[in-house]
């Protein structure tokens, strides 16, 4: 009798470790950005093609620039266009390193948005946000995006906040 109580207990301890197990891995995806650790459906933040794509330089003066300004004929289109929403700016960046993201207008991101080509899973633009942005910063944006014609579903927008 004693034997068989002590199966059922540490049975049912490898039980609760294991529960224990998968729910910590699905809700505690590692450190930093990028890896594996992005959420479910999305790809890592460096595949081999995203990482080599050169940024795309844009020529926008204002905020209200028109969406088709040419571009030097050297430099391919990005495939996915990166956004930090910050205190009070955009932030842009063409590949996957979030440090070499640039201040930009709200029509310098838009016009960048639309000059992109959208990833294997056809993701135009993803958007990153820090604890400081303001809520109306991703609703402006998306309302701009959506008039520039880019589909809500390319727009992929990221729900941990990065530093």
């Amino acid at each position: 009798m004693a034997s068989t109580m002590r199966s059922r207990l540490t049975g049912g301890a490898v039980l609760g470790a294991v529960a224990l197990a998968f729910y910590l891995g699905m809700n505690f995806k590692g450190p930093g950005l990028g890896g594996t650790g992005e959420g479910v459906g999305t790809p890592s933040a460096t595949t081999g093609a995203e990482a080599e794509t050169p940024p795309v330089e844009s020529e926008i003066v204002g905020d209200d620039a028109p969406a088709s300004a040419s571009t030097e004929a050297s430099t391919a289109p990005a495939e996915l266009l990166t956004v930090i929403l910050g205190d009070s700016e955009y932030r842009v960046t063409t590949n996957s390193n979030m440090i070499d993201a640039r201040p930009s207008s709200l029509g310098q991101v838009v016009q960048a948005a639309s000059l992109t080509t959208g990833d294997g899973q056809g993701i135009r633009v993803r958007i990153y946000k820090t604890k400081l942005a303001r809520a109306g910063m991703l609703k402006d944006l998306q309302t701009r995006l959506a008039e520039a014609g880019i589909n809500p579903g390319a727009i992929q927008i990221m729900d941990d906040f990065i530093p």
